[in-house]
Order: C-alpha cells, then structure tokens, then sequence
C-alpha cells in the first residue's frame, strides 16, 4: 500500500484503516526517529506534483487534459520510498484551499486540515506562486492569520519549520526581494493576531521557523523543476547539512506506535474549535446574493443578440472596420451594473460595492476579447502597411521605415480611442480607479481588469509588433547587403590566393598577407558603403568591419588549408613544370646525352620548397587580431629561420648523389656525413599554425614519389630509345637466319592450306586475346601478380571474343542475333562490352586512338583507357 487516506472529504478520520497502514509500514520499530512533512496551498497549484517529485510518492496529480479542478479530497498520508539518513518520512498531501468544488462560502474544511497539519507535522510546507506574493486572499494571508490564532489557543504548540516554496519563479524579481516582502508580511499577521496571555511576549521566532525556497515553472523548465526538486529532498535527508530541514532528534517526537491516538486527538481538537466557523450571517446572505444576481447580470450580456452582433462584426470573417465599438461595449457594461445596482441596494453596502466592482472586472474580461480582436486586426493591417512600405522603397531604409512607422502609430492612436471604452463610466458617483481596486499601489492597472490597462496592453503588443516588423526588416537587407559583400569578397580574395598558390613564390606568405591587408580594407569599406542607409550605430558599424575581416582572414586560411590538403597536387605540379618542361616552358624531349636523375633532383627540390611553405601558415597578426598586419623586422627573423629549419627537414626526403661517386680513388675510405632526421614535429611553430605535421609531409612524399614514378620511368625510356636511335630490336642476320631455317616448314604449310588455315586463325585469336588482355602491361606488376591478374581475364576475353565473331558472322547472313536490338543503343551494356574486347585487336593493330594500359597507383587503382601517346 503506497498512500492512505487520513481524512475524507466529509472530514472523518479513519483511524482504524490508519492503525493497519502504519503497522504494513513497520512503525511500531521507529520509535521517535521520525519526522512528518506536510504540504497545504491552493487547489491546483501543484502540491502533489511537488511532493511526488521530491518525496517519491505516488500521490494523484491532476489531469489537466480534462480541465482544473479537484484532484485531493480530503487529507492522504504516504511514506517515503528514498533514502533518508534521518529516518522514515511521513508525507502528508492535504486538499488544496479555495476551490470551487466547496465554493468561495465552505471554508471550514480547509482551515481545520491546513491547522492539523501545522500542529502534526515537523515541517509544513506552504505551497504559493510568484505572482500571488504580495496579494491578499490569493497568497493565503486570512488563512495563516486565522490558524496562527488558533493553534495559540487550543494547542501548546512545538516549534514548526514553515517551508514557503515559491512556485513558477522568475528572474525578473530577486529572491532577497520576495523574502523580505513575505517576512513582513507575516510579521504583520503576528501582530494582529490576538494571542492568549501567556503568550502575549512571545514573537513570530519562538513558535515558527521560517525557510524559503523557489521552483522553476514545472512544464517550461521541466528538467530543471526535477533536479532542483531532487536537491530540496537532500535537505530532509542530512540533518548533518548546515542547511537540513530535519527536525532536532530531541525525542519530544510522540513515538509512532502512538502517533494513531496523536492524530486522533489532534484532529477533534481541530474539528470541534468554534473559531474556524463561517462568517456573520448577514454577511454571509449578502455574499450569496449579490454574487447570484452579479452572475445573472453577466450571464444576460453575455447571452444577449446585441452582443452577439457586435461580436461577429470584428470576427475575422466578418468586418474589420468597426466604428464606435467602445461605445458600444460600454452600453453593454452599464446595462448590466445599472440592473445588478437596482436589485442589490438593500444588501450589505460593503459586500454589494465589492461585488458590484467584482462585476465590473468580469465585465470588462468578457467584452475585452471583442477589443482586443477589432485591434489585433487593425495592428495587423498597418504591420502589413509598414512592412510592404519599406519593401516597396528604394530609397534610404532608416527614413523609410521612420516616416512609416510614425503613420502607423497615429492610425493606431485613433483606433484605440475608437475601441476602449472609459473606465470613468462604469464606476460609482464619486469612485475612482483607485477606490474600486483597480489600480496597484504603484500606480499600475492590475491583470487587465480596467480598460486603460486593456489599452495598455494592446498598445504595448502593437509597438512589439512594429518594432519587430522594422527590425526583421531591418535584420533581412542588412543580411542580404552583407551576404552579397561576402560573396564578392569571396570571390575576389579566393582567386587571389589560389592564384599564389597554384606557383608559389619564395615570399607565399608576405603576399597573402599583403592580399589579406589589402582585401580587408577595400571590403570592409565596401560593406560599410552598403549599409549606409541603414544608418548603423558605431558599434554596429564596428563589428560589421571587424566581422567582415575576419571573414576575409577565413576565406584566406580556408584557402591555404585546402591547398594543404592538396599538397601532393601542387608537388606534382612544381614536379612537372621543372621535369617535363625546358626553359623555355616547351615540352622536354629526352636527348641520349640528358642527366635525367639530375633533372629529376631539381624537380623534387622544387616540390620539397613547395611542400614546406605549405607546412606552416604564416598569416601575420597584431596584438588586436586584425588580419594581415605587418611584420616585425624581429618576427621576419624568426618566421625566416623557422621556415630554414623545416626546409631543411623537409630536403632529407631527396636522394642527393653519393659523395663516393666524385671521389678520384674510389677505395679511399671517407665516411658520409650523417644524414638529418625528421622531426616528430615543428620546434616553435604553433600547434593552431601547422597544416601538415612531419608525418603528413612524410605521407604526402610517398605519394609524390609513386605518382610520379612513372613519369620517371617514361623520361629514362625515352632517353634509351634516343640512345638507340630508332635501330630495330632484331639485327639482319637473326632475320636471314631465320628465313633458311624456316624454309621446310613454309613449304609444308603450304601443302597443306587446311592446316595453315587453322594456325593462322589461332594465330589472330590469340593475337586478339593478348592484346584485350593487355599482357604486357600487366607484366609490369611483377611475374606472380600479373599471371593472377591475366588468368581472371582468360575465360571473359575469349567468351567475348567468339561471341562478337558469331554476331558478326550472323549479321553477314542476314539473321538478327538472339537478345540483339535492331539499333545501335539496343544492344545494351553488355554488347557494348562484347564488342570493345572482340575489336580491341583490329583498334590496337590498326594504330587505333585509346590503348589500354595497366597502371598501378597508391590508390590501388588498377587498368585504365588512355590516349595514345599519354
């Protein structure tokens, strides 16, 4: 069993089914290590949510898809399930004060279970919202008035922790500020309580403890209102905490196996108090009445056809324009306080005016939606006036905008005095605001319950609603200026750095940093021109320059990175402009004479110069950060012999020649210097500042080298064919010979054309097979690698191969081949495939314009169709 009912909502205690709750817990062995917490506050104000959330219990919560209304009735009793270094908690959820169920009259109830809690438990929790703090009925000050007094007179009380819990708090009031203001005020109580007279001397201090804490809003700060929940539990679970809500273990506990007759006792002590009856008969009549005949009043506007009319007259689908409406609403509001004046004058004249003002609020919440729809039209009209106004101009946004804007307030003025109507006349000869409660002591219109305030109120939306129209207005040419400044400064300042980049100088970095310096000041002045008519404050215009700097300061570093990225690209490019070209920029043509490991040397000296600019950026900064700032002739120095090192680093990865190769005597021992090692990383560079460290350059030589290996390759063939001078590969006298010896086999091939036939066409058939194979290329890759290449090609290339002679020979006779297409698309993929391996041979031995080649790569890239001659 989780949770008890201690007391119905007809106000009996079951002590009995108490007596067997408590024994299913194991009371009888707490003996007086316990404690009791209690919870009382408005109904629907959260208290068992509270309680479940801090305590564990499953106390009913309200539903509140079916509406607000009463979730506890009566008072439930349950133990806590968590943990407590104190001992067990016994938690008690009380029904909620001024609810409707028992109606504004029945308040006997609440005040005899909100006594029983104070006088039961160790700490009573006095559940309020923010927004209550400071009011009279709604913060439960009558409430506490009347138990303090009473508790005084029929108990000997103990001292008792009151935990204010602030609900739904805010930041825009401080806590210091609510506590102070809810100290006086029960300071105040105190006061005006009328006490017994041993204790007439005795203060607030010596009865009550006071604690305040505050929630967030439960459903808007959800996980926040559960972690601060789980930190108030700590506070009654370590009485060691300088700041416990445990009580003082000093055994004036009643032991729990009599805490069944404590509660007993205590509650018909509570129920039999003539104190918390009800309130003077006549009072009582008049409270009754004047709310019955208020409620009719209302009930008849409300039901009216007139009203009716008016409201569909500002209904969305009905007329916007609705001239004189706040004449027309106050017609209806002195109808109905003019009937309810007449039939209430013989009541009470304190209850009738508190009604009749009561009245006049209800009245002024029921006609203010036709207000406030009539005006939210008009707001949203001129909106759209004001919006299409300052799209519709080209000239200057700031003028524009304040010229429109004006127009908009006045209409709006107009219509507002057209809309609300007076307070003056609905108030008694004589009242003011002030005396009918309608305004705060501040001076401010409290909850909307006056039409000025209603005015207010709309008129504070509107002026938020064209202020937000010019600012996203605003917000959205600003943006679209400064996105069209940064496209052309992206365009301009990219090509400008790939442009260095693509053939890097020896001084890369001076020039981006001349680029940047130069880019930033030309952009920025040209986003400074273009947001001119917006008129930007200083400020503004200060973070437009400094952000449009640094963006150009991004599209340079991005640029760099990227480039670094693509290091290899531009190592093969330096490789190639230096290797493959001579002086004069022409294609190198390989002489017999050339030293092609020489120029190769050159070549990669080239790339590792390349490489090593792309190691580090050195973008200049000052001490403020504005990209592109000169140079120190000390941090030229510096940023010099930092570059020096990394080249140096980076020239280990060329294979100069050997020192021995120059040496006169070949046998005399020297001994070669000690060739530098690569450094694990730049020595004083900046880890932000590096864009390929030791390793990355490491792995992009390698791939360097095996791209352009065969570049290499195909330079050092061309200087051994140049060296041949184009002589045949086989001398005469290997053909003469060749000839004789050959001479008995010709003239049996000749005898015997069947057979010579069948060689010559095994002959081409393998010829087309060796050649779609591509067998020398794959040769290449070493003997073992390139037979398991050719053998997964043997069976395809032949099938190939007969098939295409079959299609061919078929279509010499006329038949269409099975699964063939009448055109040259129908045949599909695998024709197309067909075709190309059984041709290749005639495309080849024809000196055809693609070959195939076999050309292994890093990226594990295998054959592939090139140009002939590539």
């Amino acid at each position: 069993m989780t949770k008890h009912q201690l007391v119905t909502h007809d106000g009996e205690l079951l002590e009995a089914p108490l007596a067997s709750y408590l024994e299913t817990l194991g009371a009888t062995q707490w003996s007086s290590k316990y404690q009791v917490v209690a919870i009382m506050g408005p109904q629907s104000s959260g208290k068992s949510t509270l309680m479940n959330h801090v305590f564990g219990t499953d106390f009913q919560m309200m539903d509140e898809s079916r509406g607000r209304s009463q979730t506890t009735k009566g008072v439930w009793l349950a133990k806590s399930p968590k943990d407590n270094a104190y001992g067990p908690t016994l938690v008690m959820d009380l029904e909620g004060t001024d609810g409707r169920e028992r109606g504004e009259d029945d308040t006997k109830f609440e005040k005899q279970s909100s006594l029983f809690a104070m006088a039961t438990a160790d700490t009573l929790l006095v559940n309020i919202w923010c927004h209550d703090i400071g009011r009279e009925n709604a913060s439960g000050k009558p409430l506490l008035k009347t138990i303090f007094q009473v508790i005084l007179k029929i108990f000997n009380p103990k001292k008792t922790t009151l935990l204010f819990v602030i609900r739904d708090k805010t930041s825009k009031t401080p806590m210091d500020a609510l506590v102070r203001d809810m100290r006086t005020d029960l300071q105040s109580i105190w006061r005006s309580v009328t006490k017994p007279s041993k204790f007439e001397r005795r203060s607030f201090d010596d009865f009550f403890t006071l604690e305040f804490t505050s929630l967030p809003h439960y459903e808007y700060a959800h996980d926040q209102f559960i972690e601060e929940g789980n930190a108030l539990y700590g506070r009654f679970a370590d009485p060691n905490r300088r700041d416990t809500l445990c009580p003082v273990a000093d055994g004036s506990n009643v032991p729990a196996n009599g805490l069944v007759v404590s509660l007993r006792e205590t509650w018909n002590a509570v129920v039999g108090d003539k104190d918390l009856d009800l309130p003077a008969h006549k009072v009582m009549v008049a409270t009754v009445r004047c709310e019955e005949i208020a409620g009719a009043k209302l009930a008849t506007m409300c039901e009216g056809r007139e009203l009716a009319s008016l409201t569909s007259s500002v209904a969305p689908d009905g007329a916007v324009a609705a001239p004189g409406l706040g004449l027309k609403l106050a017609a209806h509001a002195i109808i109905a306080l003019r009937g309810y004046d007449d039939e209430a004058q013989y009541f009470d004249e304190s209850v009738r005016v508190a009604k009749r003002d009561e009245l006049r609020t209800r009245l002024v919440h029921a006609l203010k939606p036709i207000a406030q729809t009539h005006l939210k039209h008009v707001g949203e009209k001129l909106v759209r006036r004001l919006r299409n106004a300052m799209a519709a101009s080209k000239d200057s946004f700031a003028f524009v905008s304040a010229g429109a804007t004006k127009e908009a307030r006045e209409e709006w003025a107009n219509a507002v005095a057209d809309a609300v109507p007076d307070d003056d006349s609905l108030l008694l000869p004589g009242q003011t605001l002030g005396d009918a409660g309608g305004v705060d002591s501040e001076g401010d219109q409290s909850d909307l319950d006056t039409w000025r305030a209603v005015a207010d109120r709309v008129t504070d939306d509107f002026e938020k609603l064209l202020a937000a129209c010019v600012a996203d207005e605003r917000k959205t040419r600003v943006g679209d200026a400064t996105r069209a400044c940064e496209r052309t400064m992206e365009r301009a300042v990219g090509s400008q750095v790939t442009g260095l980049i693509e053939d890097p100088p020896e001084d890369l970095w001076e020039r981006l940093d001349a680029v940047l310096a130069t880019s930033a000041r030309r952009h920025c002045k040209a986003l400074h021109d273009a947001l001119k008519g917006f008129e930007p404050g200083a400020d503004e215009s200060t973070a437009a320059a400094a952000a449009m700097a640094t963006r150009v300061r991004e599209v340079v570093e991005a640029k760099t990175r990227d480039a670094a990225e693509k290091a290899v690209e531009l190592m093969k490019t330096a490789f190639a402009r230096v290797f493959s070209k001579d002086s004069r920029g022409l294609p190198r043509t390989w002489k017999a004479t050339d030293d092609v490991a020489a120029a190769n040397r050159r070549a990669q000296r080239e790339a590792v110069r390349v490489l090593g600019l792309l190691a580090v950026s050195r973008l200049g900064k000052d001490s403020g950060g504005t990209p592109g700032s000169k140079r120190t002739e000390h941090d030229a120095e510096t940023q010099a012999r930092r570059q020096d090192a990394i080249n140096a680093a980076l020239s280990t990865f060329v294979q100069e020649p050997d020192i021995d190769d120059d040496l006169p005597n070949p046998d005399e021992d020297v001994t070669k210097p000690p060739r530098p090692e690569l450094p694990t990383e730049w020595v004083g560079e900046d880890e932000n500042a590096v864009m390929l460290t030791p390793q990355e350059c490491r792995s992009a030589w390698r791939k360097f080298e095996a791209d352009t290996a065969y570049a290499v390759s195909q330079a050092l063939a061309a200087r051994e064919a140049a060296a041949r001078g184009g002589a045949p590969a086989a001398p005469a006298w290997m053909i003469a010979a060749l000839l004789i010896t050959g001479f008995d086999e010709a003239m049996w091939l000749l005898r015997n054309p069947i057979t010579l036939l069948f060689l010559v066409a095994t002959g081409l058939f393998l010829r087309a097979m060796y050649n779609n194979m591509d067998v020398e290329t794959a040769m290449r890759m070493g003997v073992v690698p390139g037979l398991m290449f050719l053998a997964t090609k043997v069976v395809p290339t032949a099938m190939a191969i007969l098939k295409k002679l079959w299609e061919e020979g078929a279509m010499m006779h006329g038949i269409q081949p099975v699964g063939s297409g009448t055109g040259s698309g129908a045949a599909g993929p695998a024709a197309g495939a067909n075709a190309n391996a059984a041709g290749g041979d005639a495309s080849i031995a024809a000196g055809g314009e693609k070959e195939r080649v076999f050309a292994p790569s890093v990226s594990g890239e295998g054959v592939r169709v090139r140009e002939k001659g590539e």
